[in-house]
């Protein structure tokens, strides 16, 4: 079993802005301690991200998220 945290294996940096967008519940509490300095928004704000991961369930979730998070990169 890998010793490495979910922020080490999804490659999470310090210093850096992400979006988590859709996620379930429980995700953001699994993902632990960030890295000091690591901007983490669960809605797109306009601004840039360095990021984006998105959850779906659905071609039609897709059809729809998609171009969101396209925009938030």
């Amino acid at each position: 079993m890998s010793e490495r945290t979910l922020i080490q294996r999804l490659g999470i940096k310090a210093g850096h802005k992400y979006l988590i967008f859709n996620a379930p519940d429980a995700y953001l509490e699994a993902l632990g301690e960030l890295p000091p300095n690591t901007t983490l928004a669960t809605e797109p704000d306009g601004s840039s991200f360095d990021a984006v991961q998105v959850f779906v369930h659905n071609k039609a979730e897709v059809d729809t998220l998609a171009p969101i998070a396209i925009d938030a990169l």
